[in-house]
């Protein structure tokens, strides 16, 4: 009985960390999209990304950051594809 408890736990263990290791993955392709786009400005810019259910939301600290994002999103798009991230919409905040 007491196996089985650990091997669940054990399993949520390792699924929270394939869920961490695709979050790490995700921040830093769009990290390295941002340094594309900014160059040395990017030190200062805060920024937060989650993926949930194909919607891939950046949240960033400058509405100004967000427009040129968008405005330079073909950078955006060609990291994410080829890092092989999956999304289904991309929402810029």
């Amino acid at each position: 009985m007491f196996r089985r408890i650990g091997a669940t736990v054990a399993k949520r263990q390792q699924a929270l960390t394939k869920q961490q290791q695709t979050h790490n993955e995700l921040n830093n392709a769009i990290g390295e999209a941002m340094r594309c786009v900014f160059g040395p400005v990017f030190d200062r810019i805060l920024f937060s990304a989650t993926l949930k259910n194909g919607t891939l939301i950046i949240q960033t600290n400058e509405k100004i950051v967000a427009q040129e994002l968008i405005f330079h999103s073909a950078e955006l798009y060609r990291v994410l594809r080829e890092r092989n991230i999956k999304y289904r919409q991309v929402i810029i905040r």
